[in-house]
């Protein structure tokens, strides 16, 4: 399902039309991630529910400035925030997904920092 929304402020939903909604994807060939390309957006926030951010979900995402991860995250893909160019603040609640796995990002301290509370 590829967002195509306007809104500067994404809250990832917990369940759609009943169905708990458990990773934020791309097409099957592994390509067009779910926000790829949006502009709009300026924050991120992730329920516990997300076990998996995949390849290429917020690519090219050139607004995207705070990302809130929530506590059932355990792998976030390939390039998922790759050219992000504005991203300054990604949390993450709990401790289950290894930030070293991410790649194409900006890593420093005042980017990913791992908490056990969202902002």
């Amino acid at each position: 399902m590829k967002y195509t929304g306007t809104e500067s402020s994404v809250s990832i939903p917990k369940e759609i039309d009943g169905m708990k909604v458990t990773a934020i994807g791309c097409d099957d060939r592994g390509r067009n991630g779910a926000f790829e390309g949006n502009s709009s957006i300026q924050t991120v926030t992730i329920p516990g529910t997300i076990t998996l951010i995949s390849n290429l979900a917020f690519y090219k995402c050139s607004g995207l400035q705070q990302v809130l991860i929530g506590e059932g995250v355990e792998e976030i893909g390939e390039d998922a925030f790759y050219g992000c160019e504005y991203l300054q603040t990604v949390k993450i609640q709990g401790n289950r997904v290894s930030i070293l796995s991410i790649r194409h990002i900006r890593y420093d301290q005042s980017v990913f920092l791992k908490s056990h509370a969202l902002l």
